[in-house]
């Protein structure tokens, strides 16, 4: 995928930063003591909204450092420059599962705008098994959602 398509590296120090406050939150609740974690602190860290009940769930039964990372990770915008071969690229990627996890959403969305389908990841993930990349792309053309 061409760099200019990817989104921006997370800042790691932040995201370093933000894990260790969900950790020592959920060692102090798995201790029986009061957890307050200062949601305004880890907005401005993030530099976005943050579900803390979502971080102390990942850090019980999940990758924190992924859900953190992705954290970090803006909404992809509608691009003019987007081409027919960025958008094989990004559906290849996903069938050979070469995205980062912390990235999946926002590639997921990146097509979502950039193709008409609104099950775009339901046809990269769920649907024909022998499907090409180009097969998905013109699957996802082919349908259109239902307007009431």
């Amino acid at each position: 995928m061409r760099d200019k398509l990817k989104p921006p590296t997370p800042d790691y120090a932040k995201v370093r930063l933000l894990m260790e406050i969900v950790k020592n939150a959920v060692a102090a609740r798995d201790h029986g003591q009061s957890v307050e974690i200062d949601e305004e602190q880890c907005r401005e860290i993030a530099g976005a909204q943050v579900d803390i009940c979502e971080l102390e769930m990942a850090a019980d039964e999940m990758n924190l450092e992924t859900v953190v990372k992705a954290l970090f990770v803006p909404r992809p915008t509608l691009r003019n420059d987007i081409t027919e071969d960025d958008l094989l690229d990004i559906v290849t990627a996903y069938q050979r599962q070469e995205i980062p996890q912390h990235e999946r959403e926002y590639w997921r969305l990146m097509l979502e705008i950039h193709l008409p389908s609104t099950d775009v990841s339901d046809l990269i993930v769920g649907g024909a098994e022998a499907a090409t990349p180009a097969e998905y792309i013109a699957m996802a053309r082919g349908r259109r959602p239902i307007l009431l």
